[in-house]
């Protein structure tokens, strides 16, 4: 990087051993652009804690619609529970009614006609009271002997007996010829027949009372019968409207089921979807708000530069308060053992290297050793790539500083492999095919092929262990050519 220098700490001709600092760069620019990385890494932090707050706010709320609905379809099936209980009381009601009414009809049918009984007696009575009026007029010329007197109240009596019988058959009693219409008229009555027929209510103030009372029951019975009707009508609607309250159940029940299917579907869509992926836009910012730090930082260290070997410094291209130049070189530092080899790369070699991976390094037949010392964070902006360090072993000053050397290392790696000569491997347009023997005829067989260096070549797919691919070229070479092949493991 370019800066102004602050303090130098070596002079030619001074040892630095490796590490040591050489000189400084004006870090105020650098440190704040840590400080402004940093402001923004907290606020990724902090961006990332509300949108982790947020995501546990609405995972909670997703799940307490599932909760509600699976409450909301619990509370449905218990009314239904209810609606059907209490159906099934309103029904056993409804049975019990109707067997009342069956009674209260029966009961009524009763007091009917008992009421028909002493209606028609109370009518019989009604005669023989007027028969006995008669038989007292006659008794007393009767008793006197009067013949046609005799005759008629033995007529009356029979007649009066005969109507008397009727109302006891009705009623119930004693009849006999033992009753007496005489005494029937008498002021006695009532006490004369309750003796004689065993039933007091065969008077005519006992059957208009009896009357009277086998109407009230009839009434009531009807009445009663008209109540139960009634209160079984009002039972068949209250059916009716469970019924209703059942359909109307069911509906929600539907409606409950789809909305906790709703609400799931919800939950699991935020939970596989919009939950990660706002996760993910937080850790994407975080670590971008990391790296910034971190290039920060190395920029910050840049304004730090340190030997990078050890050795003897030649030259110095700065002084205290100068400016020095990105790309200049501004020390120049001898080691006869070790020493400094530059070489750019892309950015996808980049990313496969590592600090302390092998190096080989050749220049006119010799070759030399080393390790990667420094792996840059930013693309060198002449060249338009990533300019990697490694310290060479040099072998005691073989190597001159500032010659071009040609630097090997390895960028991928595939164990237990299948491998043939790169030379054996052609190209038809980009698909990469061999020529292979089979049966002692040439095949061309298609390939896919992986990483490869000078010599080999990874065989992905096409080919076998036991397959025997053509590795020498002829201008001849074909499918379908007879050939003799001579393998070689």
């Amino acid at each position: 990087m370019s800066g102004e220098v602050t303090e130098t700490f070596f002079e030619e001709g001074d040892h630095v051993e490796q590490g040591d600092l050489l000189f400084t760069l004006d870090d105020t620019a650098a440190k704040l652009q840590v400080e402004n990385a940093q402001a923004t890494y907290n606020t990724a932090v902090a961006g990332a804690a509300q949108n982790q707050g947020s995501i546990d706010v609405q995972r909670a709320s997703a799940e307490n619609s599932v909760a509600t609905a699976d409450e909301s379809i619990q509370n449905v099936l218990d009314a239904c529970d209810t609606l059907s209980d209490t159906y099934n009381d309103v029904q056993n009601q409804i049975n019990e009614m109707e067997d009342s009414k069956d009674d209260l009809k029966k009961a009524a049918k009763q007091a009917e006609a008992y009421y028909k009984k002493v209606t028609k007696a109370s009518s019989i009575i009604g005669k023989c009271t007027n028969i006995a009026s008669q038989y007292a007029e006659v008794a007393e010329a009767a008793a006197a002997g009067d013949e046609a007197a005799i005759a008629e109240a033995a007529a009356l009596k029979a007649q009066f007996l005969g109507y008397f019988s009727e109302i006891v058959s009705e009623i119930g009693g004693t009849a006999g010829s033992d009753v007496d219409p005489a005494a029937s008229h008498a002021a006695e009555y009532n006490a004369y027949i309750a003796a004689v027929t065993g039933n007091p209510i065969l008077t005519m103030e006992g059957l208009s009372a009896e009357v009277s009372t086998a109407r009230n029951n009839m009434n009531s019975a009807n009445s009663a019968i008209s109540s139960v009707e009634s209160g079984i009508s009002s039972l068949e609607t209250q059916k009716d409207s469970i019924n209703n309250s059942k359909r109307s159940t069911a509906l929600s029940y539907d409606q409950a089921v789809r909305g906790k299917e709703i609400a799931q579907k919800n939950l699991d869509y935020y939970n596989n979807y919009t939950a990660p992926g706002t996760i993910a836009t937080s850790e994407a910012a975080l670590r971008q708000a990391q790296v910034g730090v971190d290039s920060a930082k190395l920029q910050l260290d840049y304004t730090r530069i340190t030997a990078p070997v050890s050795g003897t410094i030649e030259s110095i291209t700065v002084e205290k308060y100068g400016m020095a130049q990105a790309g200049n070189p501004v020390v120049v530092i001898t080691n006869k053992d070790n020493m400094v080899v530059n070489f750019g790369v892309s950015e996808r070699i980049m990313k496969t290297l590592k600090e302390g991976q092998t190096v080989t390094v050749e220049r006119n037949g010799a070759v030399y050793s080393g390790t990667i010392s420094e792996i840059p964070l930013n693309m060198d902006m002449q060249s338009g790539l990533f300019v990697i360090k490694a310290v060479v072993h040099a072998g005691g000053g073989e190597l001159i500083s500032g010659t071009s050397v040609k630097v090997t290392t390895d960028t991928d790696q595939v164990k237990q492999a299948l491998t043939i000569p790169v030379d054996a491997v052609y190209y038809d347009s980009s698909d990469a095919y061999v020529y292979t023997v089979e049966s002692g005829v040439v095949r061309k067989t298609p390939v896919e092929t992986g990483i490869f260096d000078d010599e080999k070549i990874e065989i992905i797919s096409g080919l076998s262990v036991e397959s025997v691919v053509v590795t020498s070229w002829s201008s001849e070479l074909r499918d379908g050519l007879g050939v003799s092949a001579n393998c070689i493991n």
